[in-house]
């Protein structure tokens, strides 16, 4: 009994000497968390193509979490092969709540480095602005400061792997292989229009407008030919319909296929922050027995908020639609262009964006949220421009401002914020008040009430005991005369 209760004691004391071992060694730099990946061996992380085992550690305040068998590797596209400071992708032995019951419990996780841009909050500014339009399914905004075998990395962003899960794109996973036509097919799918078009994945092309897209859910190793030609010929339905789209139209059909609070959650979110690769990559899914195209989660914006030269004014986009910037191939373009024949759609991303720039005050909210990022951060900003450098170009097309002090760059933002806002609450009120007066039948009734009788005779003018209807722009009102 005594020689158990000697090993006892010796294990507890080993594993308090243990912890003291790792608070002496996992530090947390600043006032966020640091995050530490020590690979086997010390290797250093060179493919996006080829995981490499790791050990992580969590540090945060007093706590210290732990985790083994763990996979890194290289992520991205330009992120990766243009950028010295380099994005991950992690891979956990078994699903994990990394960043707590808030987010998902999964086993991938996305490292990114916000390498291309200077300011280091796009991502996150876009997120914040994704939860402001209501967007079913916004990814993690964690900020932590990253080292890698010892050397301190700078400013990294923990966020979501975009896959098929609670808290994530929350649909039913089609995860087992279909062997007949009989089976429940309709969802869910994840998809993507994909201006990479990587090697290995699976692709459609639709009939009508030859957008080639991305299948990521059902993955490859389950997906069966008769799931790629649903989902194939159902988008063509889609299609289909946005080609019969009539601007005079009080409903088109093509809404049936379309679920419009995602679209105009996606559509307001990449206007407001700018973003130029707004048809480059884009994610929508679809649920099981429900014909609509869910649109999200955002993505990648490190180019928002006038980070590129690549359009409009010399870069500035302040008094730009995004909708109107084309970049590389058309993808959704060509379902937008559709769009925008549509009265209602003009209509409602007017009033939406209304909503958030009148009533919830978007100015006020964006900015705030900057300030406080910014006051949060600032120590780990101060330290990643130890390595990385202020004012050192980043991407040879897109630094065409540089500063040499952070604040200098946050007073950009703040700038940039206000006026395009104002552009664009000026821009959608103008498209609508043009999208009105294109219509022949309509054109006088914004400022004149058309009347009707009961029967619906139209009449010149108001008269006792008929029902009034008014149609300023749409919109219907009815009442009696006494």
């Amino acid at each position: 009994m005594r020689k158990i209760i000697c090993i006892l004691l010796y294990l507890v004391s080993f594993s308090v000497s243990y912890a003291k071992d790792l608070s002496n060694v996992y530090i947390q730099k600043t006032n966020i968390p640091s995050l530490y990946i020590e690979t086997f061996n010390g290797e250093g992380i060179e493919s996006r193509d080829v995981y490499k085992l790791c050990r992580l550690y969590f540090v945060e305040n007093a706590n210290i979490t732990s985790y083994d068998s763990v996979q890194i590797r290289g992520r991205g596209n330009a992120s990766w092969t243009s950028f010295e400071k380099k994005p991950y992708r992690i891979k956990f032995k078994n699903k994990e709540r990394f960043l707590g019951n808030k987010y998902a419990k999964a086993k991938n996780w996305v490292l990114l480095a916000n390498g291309g841009e200077k300011l280091l909050i796009r991502n996150g500014i876009a997120n914040y602005v994704s939860r402001l339009c209501n967007m079913p399914f916004t990814p993690a905004t964690v900020y932590v400061d990253l080292f890698v075998n010892g050397v301190y990395q700078g400013n990294y962003q923990i966020s979501d792997f975009i896959d098929i899960r609670k808290k994530r794109v929350d649909i039913e996973e089609q995860d087992s292989i279909v062997t007949n036509d009989q089976a429940n097919i309709s969802g869910g799918y994840l998809l993507e229009f994909d201006g990479n078009n990587e090697e290995g994945e699976t692709y459609i092309t639709t009939s009508t407008f030859n957008n080639i897209i991305r299948i990521h859910s059902p993955k490859p190793e389950v997906l069966s030919q008769f799931q790629i030609d649903y989902i194939t010929n159902h988008l063509n339905k889609f299609e289909d319909e946005l080609l019969n789209i009539d601007l005079s139209s009080s409903y088109n059909t093509y809404r049936n296929y379309v679920d419009s609070t995602s679209l105009m959650g996606w559509y307001l979110t990449n206007e407001i922050c700018a973003n130029p690769d707004i048809f480059w990559q884009i994610y929508f899914y679809k649920e099981r027995d429900d014909d609509k195209f869910y649109f999200g989660p955002v993505w990648d914006f490190d180019l928002g908020f006038n980070g590129d030269t690549r359009r409009g004014n010399n870069g500035d986009v302040r008094e730009f639609l995004m909708a109107d910037i084309e970049f590389g191939k058309p993808f959704f373009q060509e379902w937008f262009k559709a769009l925008r024949k549509d009265k209602w759609w003009i209509k409602s991303q007017f009033e939406a964006f209304h909503q958030l720039y009148k009533e919830q005050n978007l100015d006020s909210c964006m900015l705030n949220y900057v300030d406080s990022v910014v006051t949060t951060m600032r120590a780990s900003i101060d330290e990643n421009y130890k390595v990385w450098g202020i004012s050192k170009p980043l991407h040879p097309i897109r630094d065409y401002r540089l500063y040499d002090t952070y604040d200098e760059y946050v007073d950009d933002l703040r700038d940039f914020i206000v006026k395009h806002n104002a552009y664009l609450y000026r821009r959608f009120e103008e498209i609508y008040q043009e999208s009105c007066s294109n219509i022949k039948d309509f054109r006088n009734e914004i400022i004149k009430p058309l009347y009707y009788s009961i029967d619906g005779t139209r009449l010149n003018g108001p008269r006792k005991g008929i029902k009034i209807v008014l149609y300023p722009d749409g919109r219907s009102k009815k009442i009696i005369v006494k």
